[in-house]
């Protein structure tokens, strides 16, 4: 799957299905929203360079795991949650990554309204 999620094949179906979703969403007269259009080709690999280098090269580890991930405080709020790096390696089953008091995962409130309203279910874990 990742081999996949890579390819360039991948990435430009992805760059169609925003292209797509701005034709579908934006109105005639307010094509100035096309501007934000480059900032969502590159949301998700910048996301991925965010967590996946600095949440194993720097911050803080909540939990002894067999890698190198770390939590990146305070850039989680910036990331939903999704600096909890260590804290998701330790308990990846969990849908909220925050674990300590001060810990804040702001993408599980919605998660959890999700899960009330029966668009998804959440799954229990140990």
């Amino acid at each position: 799957m990742g081999k996949y999620a890579y390819s360039l094949g991948a990435r430009i179906l992805w760059v169609g299905i925003y292209v797509t979703i701005y034709y579908m969403v934006v109105p005639s007269k307010a094509l100035w929203l096309w501007a934000f259009l480059p900032f969502h080709f590159i949301m998700t690999p910048l996301q991925g360079i965010v967590i996946n280098w600095f949440a194993h090269k720097i911050g803080y580890r909540s939990f002894d795991v067999t890698d190198t991930s770390t939590n990146l405080m305070p850039f989680d709020l910036i990331t939903m949650g999704e600096g909890y790096h260590n804290n998701h390696h330790a308990h990846s089953g969990n849908a909220n990554f925050s674990q300590k008091w001060y810990e804040t995962d702001l993408s599980y409130p919605a998660i959890a309204l999700f899960d009330t309203i029966r668009i998804i279910k959440l799954v229990k874990t140990k």
